[in-house]
């Protein structure tokens, strides 16, 4: 599945430009992130200055194709906090969400202190902190990590059932598959799961409702093989006919499971929802060489 650009630079993504930007009287430094429209936007990084504009650049008055972020750090000193950042994306987004502020803070500590080889000058070495140590930490985290998953089951239940009341309409499947038709279609042609289709989604987490990823955002449909696309969306694609648009709300079991996708994007056990829209079924002769990026089944 692809996904979109969700605040990466440099190092993370050389595909979205980092831009640095430094109007007069702002202190410190400010940054723009140039968000990438595509995997195939090269954009090479740029400086841009006031007086390369028609108005003044500011916070509300961004250059087009940007977003305004405050540098956490001086400018002479964001490349090293970038590898502190690329490491830990390198790591995870979910283990930040199982521990403690405090927690993370240890986490770092113990990272620095074995990097500068503090511990060694402490007596101390790494591999003998993790035969003593490891143990307990995979135990904790696998715990929270089972109890989280647990949580996301729950409230995505909970999400759904409410949907169910809220939408008469709706129906699920036994396999849990909820499915709310918003448009009829226009034809009566529908996919097979030999088909490939054109269609246009917009997905998010259901209880938070956070995008995972978006045709409609990125303002260009998707085609790919219905077979590799993941059992919720291909289960609701199968029942519908070009032209129609349908809301979906899909468990985790039919979407990503407990391990979650999207390089912790998606949590494991998260409810997603899904506004997709069957634009075509794709002629054999038309689909032959395509080469799409994939939904992971």
């Amino acid at each position: 599945m692809r996904f979109p650009l969700i605040a990466t630079c440099l190092l993370v993504a050389p595909t979205g430009a980092f831009v640095v930007v430094q109007p007069p009287n702002t202190s410190p430094l400010s940054c723009w992130h140039k968000m990438a429209s595509s995997s195939d936007d090269t954009t090479a990084p740029t400086v841009v200055t006031d007086e390369s504009a028609s108005d003044p650049i500011s916070k509300d008055n961004p250059p087009p194709g940007v977003k305004f972020i405050e540098c956490p750090e001086d400018e002479v000193d964001m490349p090293f906090y970038t590898l502190g950042v690329n490491l830990a994306m390198q790591v995870g987004q979910n283990l930040g969400t199982l521990l403690t502020d405090r927690e993370c803070d240890l986490v770092a500590k113990g990272f620095a202190e074995h990097l500068k080889g503090t511990l060694t000058k402490q007596g101390l070495d790494g591999q003998t902190i993790l035969q003593n140590f490891g143990p307990a930490a995979n135990q904790l985290l696998q715990e929270r990590t089972l109890q989280q998953v647990d949580n996301h089951k729950q409230a995505g239940q909970e999400y759904a059932d409410q949907f169910l009341k809220d939408h008469a309409a709706a129906t699920q499947s036994d396999s849990g598959l909820i499915y709310l038709e918003t448009q009829a279609g226009t034809t009566d042609v529908k996919p097979t799961l030999d088909s490939t289709i054109q269609f246009h989604y917009h997905g998010t987490m259901a209880v938070s409702g956070q995008v995972v990823d978006s045709s409609v955002v990125r303002g260009d449909s998707h085609t790919l093989p219905l077979n590799q696309a993941i059992p919720g969306l291909k289960e609701a694609l199968l029942q519908m006919t070009e032209g129609t648009k349908a809301t979906l709300v899909i468990p985790s079991d039919l979407a990503y499971g407990d391990a979650g996708g999207g390089q912790g994007l998606i949590p494991g056990g998260t409810t997603l929802q899904f506004e997709v829209e069957l634009i075509k079924v794709v002629p054999a002769s038309e689909a032959l060489g395509k080469d799409d990026e994939a939904w992971n089944a």
